[in-house]
């Protein structure tokens, strides 16, 4: 079987660092490089990076000199989607023809962005799920690093998708590989539609939504209809992975928040175009009603006029 041995983390915002920590803890700076631009360098240079309160000792590498670090044998991308094409566009120089790309983002879209720049063989459909990373300044805290689930979307992707998975088993890093991927990325559309989308509207932790109440009940109907969606396009969701991804999001600190909470405090673009943006222009689509993520959508995109 094909063997990765070397990982290039691109994005160091609360995935990528945590990412980062674990698997530099496990395989060793000599395998594990962060690649980042030299302005960004010289910030981590001056402040640092810390993740639950431990200074990072990272193996940092220019993005401008690939041959200052080893042959990146599995690239994680990491960054926010308004930034993936510039990113993959960027790190062309670590990519080799051997070279496995997976994306860490939010979505049903990045892999298929992806491919439009490398070889579809060559981009593994991933989805980072169950983990709360919350990131302040230079500071990241997470009490789980959840899981990666990764799988072939093509029966030519196989081999890499099992390297992928081999690579992080050495880590010891919690991973599934499941030959359906594609009900895998769904799943967390669905997670995330309801969730994120939900702590940005209502400026809540994941406790108003643990709790019985308004915000609950929106919550659960978006990812609703995120299911009715998924379903009108065939791939198999229901009301049973709306009871699963409620359960996780039961399961999380009370005090945590998601990404689109943490992107609306700072003032951030958020990430509602793959999430409500996604639903609504799908379910207009296949003919059915999204009424909760189109509101979500317009509310959304007003706060974010404002800033």
């Amino acid at each position: 079987m094909k063997k990765l041995n070397t990982i290039g983390i691109i994005g160091l915002g609360a995935l990528g660092v945590m990412y980062a920590w674990h698997l530099t803890g496990a395989l060793g700076k000599e395998s594990v490089v962060a690649i980042a631009d030299r302005a960004r360098l010289d910030r981590y240079e001056s402040e640092g990076l810390f993740f639950n309160g431990e200074k990072c000792d990272f193996h940092y590498v220019d993005i401008e000199r690939p041959e200052d670090g080893p042959a990146v044998d599995l690239l994680m991308i990491c960054c926010k989607y308004g930034q993936l094409r510039e990113v993959a566009e960027s790190v062309r120089a670590w990519v080799r023809p051997e070279t496995v790309i997976i994306s860490v983002l939010n979505g049903v879209v990045s892999e298929k962005d992806l491919r439009e720049i490398y070889p579809a063989d060559q981009v593994i459909d991933c989805v980072a799920r169950k983990m709360s990373a919350v990131k302040e300044g230079p500071r990241v805290t997470a009490i789980t690093p959840g899981e990666l689930v990764i799988g072939p979307e093509t029966p030519s992707q196989r081999e890499n998708a099992a390297a992928a998975a081999d690579i992080l088993k050495r880590a010891h890093f919690p991973y599934v590989l499941t030959e359906d991927i594609e009900k895998e990325m769904w799943g967390k559309l669905l997670c995330n539609v309801g969730c994120n989308q939900a702590a940005f509207v209502y400026e809540t932790t994941y406790s108003g939504m643990q709790a019985e109440g308004e915000i609950r009940r929106m919550m659960i109907g978006a990812m609703r209809e995120t299911a009715a969606v998924a379903q009108a396009m065939g791939i198999d969701l229901s009301e049973k992975d709306v009871v699963f991804w409620t359960g996780v999001i039961d399961a999380l600190d009370p005090t945590g928040e998601p990404s689109m909470r943490q992107d609306g405090r700072a003032h951030r673009p958020s990430e509602v175009a793959l999430f409500a943006g996604t639903v609504s222009r799908l379910g207009r689509d296949t003919g059915v009603p999204t009424p909760i993520n189109d509101e979500w959508y317009r509310i959304i995109r007003e706060r974010e006029a404002r800033y």
